[in-house]
C-alpha cells in the first residue's frame, strides 16, 4: 500500500510540474475552459500537492533504528530512550523518553499542509459539482 502511495507521489510531483510549465508558457492559470472543469482541476491540483508532503513525513527518520532517529532529532542520548509510536493520519512519529516526555519527529507544518489540501480538494470537488449543475440546468433551459 505504502508504495501506491510514493509512486503516486512521482505521478502528482509530474503533474505539478505540468501545471507548471502550462503556467509559464501560456501564461493562462487553468487549461480547462468551463467552469465544473477548472474547479475539478483545482481539486486535482490540491491533491497533487498534498500527496508529495504526505510521503516526505513517511521518510523522516529514514535508515535509522527509532532510537537513533529521536536522539538525533531532539539531542538527547540514546540510552534515556523508552519507545517509539507512530501514526499515519495525522502523521506523528513520537518518541517517548524515560523522563515521560514525547518528542515528535514529523516537523509541525506537515499536518496542516497535509489538512489543507484535502480541504483544498473537497472543496474544488464541490464547487466543481455545483458547476456542472448549474451549466445542465442552463443548458436545459435554452
Amino acid at each position: 500500500m505504502i508504495d501506491l502511495v510514493v509512486y503516486g507521489s512521482f505521478v502528482a510531483l509530474g503533474v505539478l510540474t505540468g501545471k507548471a510549465v502550462h503556467l509559464l508558457a501560456t501564461r493562462r492559470p487553468m487549461v480547462a475552459r468551463t467552469p465544473a472543469l477548472k474547479w475539478g482541476e483545482g481539486a486535482v491540483l490540491c491533491a497533487c500537492a498534498g500527496l508529495p508532503i504526505y510521503v516526505f513525513s513517511l521518510f523522516v527518520g529514514f535508515g535509522q533504528s527509532s532510537s537513533e532517529a529521536c536522539a538525533a532529532q531532539s539531542g538527547r542520548r540514546a540510552g534515556a530512550y523508552v519507545g517509539y509510536e507512530e501514526s499515519l493520519f495525522p502523521r506523528s512519529g513520537l518518541c517517548h523518553w524515560a523522563d515521560g516526555t514525547s518528542t515528535d519527529l514529523v516537523p509541525v507544518w506537515v499536518n496542516p499542509l497535509i489538512f489543507s489540501c484535502i480541504a483544498g480538494a473537497v472543496l474544488c470537488a464541490a464547487f466543481a459539482i455545483r458547476a456542472a449543475v448549474r451549466q445542465k440546468e442552463t443548458l436545459e433551459h435554452e
